[in-house]
């Protein structure tokens, strides 16, 4: 169990696994008018997913940083790629630098859980994290397309406001990919 958890980008991917094209094709669109428009509900549909998958689509580097750890913590928004370096905090917010093997072990294959010897302190991880563009589930390409999809048919709003939603043909293609950690 850990309480408190923050976790922030420090760089993300420029390029999105579904490009414009793959979607006009999707969306039966022949003109590039709404270019513009459909790579940022693009990138809004993959942001949402992912949060509600707690996947990463995209490889990008993240640093989370745990409040105060118990003896393990799920790494989040995985698959990891690579972890980067594990520190702990102390209490003037000093980091140390801590050792695999000698502080920590790390098990898992895609999604990773750190195992501490000794516990109670933040820490900080910084990884790699996300598919790579030829990794990236079809059924998350498909899902990224139907989000952009419902967002595209009711851009104008609605009366019920339906744009704040995630559509539920993308909601159930995520579903088999999705991981609740609870912290």
């Amino acid at each position: 169990m850990t309480i408190g958890l923050d976790v922030k980008i420090k760089t993300d991917t420029a390029t999105e696994p579904v490009t414009v094209s793959t979607l006009k094709n999707y969306l039966n669109i022949d003109f590039d008018l709404w270019d513009t428009l459909l790579g940022i509900m693009n990138t809004s549909a993959r942001v949402r997913l992912e949060k509600y998958s707690g996947c990463t689509f995209i490889t990008k580097t993240l640093i989370a940083t745990f409040g105060n750890t118990s003896n393990s913590v799920e790494i989040p928004y995985g698959p990891i790629q690579s972890i980067t370096h594990v520190k702990s905090i102390d209490e003037t917010g000093a980091k140390t630098t801590l050792t695999e093997g000698t502080h920590y072990i790390v098990t898992g294959n895609l999604f990773k859980t750190i195992k501490f010897y000794n516990t109670g302190t933040p820490i900080e991880i910084e990884y790699v994290a996300g598919y790579t563009d030829s990794t990236l589930p079809a059924d998350l390409k498909i899902a990224i397309m139907k989000q952009v999809a419902m967002d595209f048919e009711y851009r104008e709003g609605t009366s019920d406001d339906k744009t704040q939603e995630l559509s539920n043909s993308a909601r159930g293609l995520c579903k088999l990919h999705r991981r609740v950690i609870m912290y």
